[in-house]
């Protein structure tokens, strides 16, 4: 048998043979690395939502109103859009029983901005579309340098 007879009948044997090939996409490994990027941030998240000044942790600005009951200023609050109420922003985050359509007696005496956590979902890694005080099940805060490593990669 001749080198060229060799060489086909060795590639028919080697193409007949089943091959199982596992190859991942390129997003699929930038999210499975900022998801375990989240899940090893965990049991370090921050201890405040809000913040007046940019740290390690990915924020948004969010507007803030000062609000006060006839003529009394009542403190800062952000009209959280999952519950649709204000929420005060010192802890413990009292939450008003009203959202947008003020109450008789009560008036918007100025407006801010704050520095507010965004919430990502520790499996799949996207981040939540809306800014909550309330952190939804299953979400993580992420920090500038986690979520910065995944920006780059994507």
């Amino acid at each position: 048998m001749g080198a060229d007879a060799k060489r086909r009948r060795w590639l028919q044997t080697g193409l007949a043979a089943p091959a199982v090939l596992t190859v991942s996409s390129a997003s699929a490994t930038v999210m499975s690395s900022f998801g375990r990027c989240l899940r090893n941030l965990e049991r370090h998240q921050p201890a405040q939502f809000f913040s007046t000044t940019a740290d390690g942790w990915f924020r948004k600005q969010v507007p803030v109103v000062q609000l006060a009951y006839k003529g009394h200023v009542k403190g800062h609050f952000y009209l959280d859009p999952l519950k649709n109420v204000y929420v005060s922003v010192t802890p413990p985050h009292t939450e008003l029983s009203f959202g947008p359509i003020l109450p008789p007696g009560w008036q918007i005496t100025g407006q801010s901005k704050r520095w507010a956590l965004v919430w990502f979902d520790k499996l799949s890694g996207t981040q939540y579309t809306k800014v909550t005080l309330q952190k939804p099940r299953g979400s993580l805060a992420a920090t500038m340098s986690c979520y910065s490593s995944f920006r780059r990669l994507a």
